[in-house]
């Protein structure tokens, strides 16, 4: 399962189509979490962001109780739609935090 700190729709984020997408309330600080069910090896993810979309900051997060978080890459200053990060880690939860963007929302 995946959800959002914001209470939007999170499935759309990870949804077996490029049609739908996940859009945020706001340009606050807004996260994603996906709860894997139990602690899982992890070697990268990749986000795809609409072009019109783009976060400026946001980072790569790893828990395995859903409340404490560890940075398991950053990204700033970022212009581009399709981001790989490698960094690799076992883990229940992975989060993606959104946390600064020139744009009126977050969109993945």
């Amino acid at each position: 399962p995946i959800s959002s700190s914001d209470g939007t729709l999170a499935s759309f984020a990870n949804d077996q189509t490029p049609v739908t997408k996940w859009i945020s309330i706001s340009n606050a600080i807004t996260t994603l979490t996906i709860d894997l069910g139990s602690a899982t090896y992890v070697w990268g993810a990749r986000i795809l962001f609409p072009s019109s979309q783009v976060p400026k900051t946001f980072c790569l997060m790893s828990s395995n109780d859903d409340v404490e978080y560890k940075v398991e890459e950053s990204v700033r200053e970022n212009t581009i739609t399709d981001v790989n990060l490698l960094a690799r880690f076992t883990a229940r939860f992975v989060r993606i935090a959104f946390l600064e963007s020139t744009y009126l929302v977050y969109s993945v």
